[in-house]
């Protein structure tokens, strides 16, 4: 994983215990983050979504498993515009190889950060994790500059 990569996934997961401790101190009690992504297809606290605002198809999967979408998940195709279907959960996107993808993260129902770069140009094809409270919406696609 790239250095910027590493440091941007730091940071939303700081964000979102930042966003679990300030729910739990405006609401009076504990409110803990839902549990990770799981090859089960349930979720709590809201499913991970996947979204498409670029001009290119996404490939989302269904399951995942330690570092990738697990061997034979459901994969489904995102077309400009479209999402993983409410209520289900689609654990991750795939980062095609010879592609940068740009995503906003959104962490319980709020932006999380800055755009993330996922920089896959000269390299193969990658996936990334949504947890089940998280939305990451695939903002540009693109061969050329990673912006």
């Amino acid at each position: 994983m790239a250095e910027h990569e590493e440091r941007t996934m730091k940071r939303r997961s700081r964000g979102a215990w930042r966003l679990v401790a300030a729910l739990s101190l405006a609401f009076g009690g504990l409110v803990l983050p839902a549990a990770p992504a799981n090859a089960g297809g349930s979720c709590s606290f809201g499913c991970s979504e996947t979204h498409n605002i670029s001009p290119y198809g996404v490939l989302a999967g269904r399951d995942w498993c330690t570092d990738s979408i697990c061997p034979g998940s459901q994969t489904m195709s995102i077309y400009t515009g479209g999402k993983t279907p409410q209520n289900e959960d689609w654990d991750g996107f795939r980062v095609d190889a010879g592609w940068c993808y740009t995503v906003q993260w959104w962490v319980y129902g709020l932006p999380a950060e800055d755009l993330v770069h996922y920089d896959q140009r000269g390299r193969g094809s990658r996936w990334i994790q949504v947890h089940n409270y998280e939305t990451a919406v695939v903002i540009r696609q693109s061969t050329g500059a990673c912006l």
